[in-house]
């Protein structure tokens, strides 16, 4: 969150998905949303069932986890997803996206 202005300048959105098991998953995205001021171009999404996270192959199935972090960047016409892996202590730099 701390980059996400710049992205913002950009004219970048950030979507930010959140998976998790469907029962209780909505309750679950509103208390970690809750007393948070978002910016306009940030945007939460509901994985159920970790659809989303079982299709890119981010599961982190180990306890109380559960997905790796992972950085995806799209075009404009959303059809070249560029994906970069993470490790969880590390986020990539603006350079590392730019080509």
């Amino acid at each position: 969150m701390s980059r996400i202005k710049d992205f913002q300048s950009a004219g970048a959105n950030i979507i930010a998905v959140y998976p998790g098991p469907a029962e209780g998953l909505a309750e679950h995205a509103e208390d970690f949303v809750r007393g948070k001021t978002l910016p306009s171009n940030f945007y939460l999404v509901l994985d159920p069932d970790y659809s989303f996270t079982n299709m890119y192959g981010l599961r982190w199935d180990a306890p109380n986890e559960t997905a790796y972090p992972a950085t995806f960047l799209l075009d404009k016409k959303r059809d070249h997803p560029i994906r970069e892996d993470q490790q969880y202590s590390r986020r990539p730099g603006r350079r590392r996206f730019r080509t």
